[in-house]
């Protein structure tokens, strides 16, 4: 399973790479700083990642525009985006719903509440490749 993380924030990628391989070694983590990277690394892979989590407030391009572009793309139209974010703005969340984010939680508050969502996560996805 891979699990590319999107976020400007260089301490929270740090702290969901490591929440993620301490729920399993195996899974590979990726990262990137924005959309427009975010959308780079996408467009050179030839196997994308299982699952997305993308930012909303980000510098060069935001998450709302970053998951626009993926929704468009006829390669990356299929993946699942979850949108990660400190917003709890009503608006900004059916704004995302409509552009076509699967999901969109809050980033927990805690390493442990990220840990937790995280297994959860994960085990849900890995449940729909077996």
């Amino acid at each position: 399973m891979t699990i590319l993380y999107v976020d400007d924030d260089a301490d929270d990628r740090e702290i969901f790479c490591d929440a993620v391989r301490s729920i399993d070694e195996n899974i590979i983590c990726v990262t990137a700083t924005n959309g427009l990277d975010a959308l780079s690394f996408l467009e050179s892979q030839t196997q994308l990642p299982d699952v997305v989590f993308l930012d909303i407030n980000m510098p060069l391009m935001g998450g709302k525009t970053c998951l626009a572009e993926i929704r468009g793309s006829k390669k990356m139209a299929h993946l699942h985006v979850i949108m990660f974010t400190t917003s709890t703005n009503p608006r900004e969340i059916e704004e995302c719903k409509k552009i076509g984010a699967n999901d969109f939680i809050n980033k927990p508050a805690s390493y442990l509440h990220l840990r937790e969502l995280l297994t959860f996560i994960i085990n849900t996805r890995k449940t729909l490749f077996v």
